[in-house]
């Protein structure tokens, strides 16, 4: 059936409704007649939808796309928020100035997101974020928001390459770092590297061996 019920919530209040779905309509026409419901103007660069659960309890927590739309099922839970592009905004048109800090926090948040990571790397921001990482003064809690997309970006195959630069500081957190998450990520950063079946790589393998 087309039509399926789920359990939607609104990010401003987080009122929940029943509401039905309409999988025969694309993502985005949902969108505008959700955002309708709760009376909000519809944009796309505005809202996006979240699954939340699934109808057994599970939690995924993570962004529908036009891909993955069709898995709605009766009893989801869904939520309206702000899109990725909203957020891919917010991030990287303050990630260097005074208002940083609210970019890292989302950047954490959203580091771990399949729509998230897709569209970062679809408008080139994945390469502003390698810049940010391997240039910039940064805290242990903004390295490891670094660190946690990078290695997801790794495991899409998104990174062609990488910099002296950026080894040195992958291989320095991964020796000196005080925060056990943020090791953690430098550590599978540096597994990525090292498994990397690209030519690129193979001279970034023996300096990161040699270290």
């Amino acid at each position: 059936m087309s039509l399926v019920k789920v359990s939607l919530e609104d990010l401003d209040n987080n009122t929940k409704f029943l509401y039905e779905v309409d999988k025969s309509k694309s993502l985005e026409e949902n969108i505008s007649n959700i955002c309708k419901s709760f009376e909000k103007p519809y944009s796309p660069s505005v809202y996006g939808l979240k699954l939340i659960a699934t109808n057994d309890g599970k939690i995924i927590h993570s962004y529908l796309s036009e891909d993955n739309f069709e898995t709605i099922k009766d009893g989801y839970f869904l939520k309206l928020v702000y899109s990725v592009n909203h957020y891919l905004k917010r991030i990287f048109d303050h990630i260097t100035d005074d208002f940083k800090e609210r970019s890292f926090i989302d950047l954490y948040e959203l580091s771990v997101d399949a729509e998230f990571i897709k569209e970062m790397v679809k408008f080139e921001k994945h390469l502003v974020l390698l810049d940010v990482f391997t240039y910039a003064e940064l805290s242990e809690s903004e390295a490891t928001a670094c660190l946690i997309a990078i290695v997801h970006l790794f495991q899409r195959q998104c990174i062609d390459d990488i910099s002296e630069k950026f080894l040195n500081k992958v291989v320095e957190i991964s020796k000196n770092g005080k925060s056990s998450e943020l090791v953690k990520y430098a550590l599978s950063v540096l597994h990525k590297i090292l498994s990397n079946r690209d030519d690129k790589f193979a001279k970034w393998k023996e300096e990161a061996k040699h270290h």
